[in-house]
């Protein structure tokens, strides 16, 4: 981009028309032009803020000590994408010792997300609702990743400070300046995508944007010195991403699919409801959500996303929200309320045997008898 027009770009995007630059040898035309660009450039930015604010939430993640009130542990930010299902992906991070997670969506209202995995070594995390909100759209993931050349301009969006609590988050603009090697990205935690969009505390699982509102990846950390003794860090000019290829792999190993070869597979770190969610999915072929009432009690396990290649498609298929309830096998009854119920039951049955899944389908109790997979 030549200097004048970047000059014009950036100008646009900070409210400041050319014309109050006071350059004698500008032209009158010169300046209307000028100004002409500045608009088109801050109005495509203006259109890009509000298609991908409708994909970035805000988090609150909550300790619950005993005998007391929870209380905030700490905020991030997530990005709401469309892979293998729906997700709401964040930094391993901002959900780390939280007994109770919150995600602020556009508009200001609030959702509790569950944690279905964590990887330690791309400090990335995997949450999922209950019932998608209406008002967050998913973002696709291009596994394969998005060339950049160095220089390319980035948006970054979150919950910096804590200051998108009203659902509204808050955006920087930035320069991509390279991806880093592996040891950059070991030292980083899986942070490979440099650039300088600014990003501070409470930004971390904030997606990164291309110009086109394409997924760059999720911001994760900033090299800096603090300026005070015991103050946090903030932003000093070097930004870093997860790119978007590493957040697909981590995807594939919690639904059991292989890394791509030349692809680290992700090592994760696991509670026991993480873990028997994933081993629960692989089995059926499916999203397993949690379903509790508004007191925290298990009300059996919801089938979301069934693969096309589900055991749970053959014969007299579930659907899509089913609930499960209830597992029988080989003349036993088990009753479902968690993941880890789910998990117990399915432990049961050897690879191929024979068994009867019993589900709630909109008030209607539905039975589906088949083999699920090893």
């Amino acid at each position: 981009m030549a200097p004048r027009l970047l000059l014009v770009a950036v100008a646009a995007c900070l409210g400041i028309a050319p014309a109050a630059w006071g350059d004698p040898g500008s032209s009158t035309s010169d300046a209307a032009e000028d100004v002409a660009i500045a608009r088109r450039v801050e109005g495509d930015l203006v259109r890009l803020l509000e298609r991908v604010d409708a994909s970035t939430v805000s988090l609150l993640g909550c300790k619950s000590p005993v005998g007391g009130t929870a209380s905030v542990l700490g905020a991030g930010s997530g990005v709401f994408v469309r892979y293998r299902g729906t997700w709401l992906v964040t930094n391993g991070h901002v959900v780390k010792g939280c007994a109770r997670i919150e995600a602020i969506l556009p508009g200001g209202a609030r959702e509790r997300v569950r944690v279905v995995a964590t990887d330690k070594t791309a400090d990335l995390a995997l949450l999922a609702f209950d019932e998608a909100p209406a008002t967050l759209v998913p973002v696709g993931i291009e596994g394969g990743g998005i060339p950049l050349p160095e220089g390319t301009w980035v948006v970054a969006t979150g919950n910096p400070f804590l200051l998108a609590e009203d659902g509204a988050s808050a955006a920087s603009l930035g320069v991509f300046s390279g991806q880093r090697g592996a040891a950059c990205e070991a030292r980083l935690g899986g942070c490979s995508l440099q650039h300088d969009a600014e990003i501070n505390p409470g930004s971390s699982g904030g997606p990164l944007w291309s110009v086109e509102g394409r997924l760059l990846g999720v911001n994760g950390a900033i090299v800096t010195r603090s300026r005070l003794e015991g103050t946090g860090p903030a932003y000093s000019g070097a930004s870093f991403s997860v790119p978007t290829p590493r957040v697909a792999a981590f995807i594939d190993h919690v639904l059991g699919r292989t890394a791509s070869p030349g692809s680290a597979a992700p090592t994760t770190t696991s509670t026991a409801s993480t873990s028997n969610a994933r081993g629960a999915a692989a089995r059926l072929g499916a999203r397993l959500v949690a379903v509790e009432d508004g007191r925290g009690n298990g009300l059996g396990v919801r089938v979301r996303d069934i693969m096309p290649t589900s055991p749970l498609r053959r014969g007299r298929s579930l659907v899509n929200g089913d609930r499960i309830i209830e597992v029988r096998i080989a003349g036993s009854r088990r009753t479902v309320r968690t993941l880890a119920d789910l998990e117990r039951a399915l432990s049961q049955a050897s690879p191929g045997a024979e068994l009867t899944l019993l589900v709630d389908r909109a008030g209607v109790r539905v039975a589906w008898q088949g083999a699920t997979d090893a």
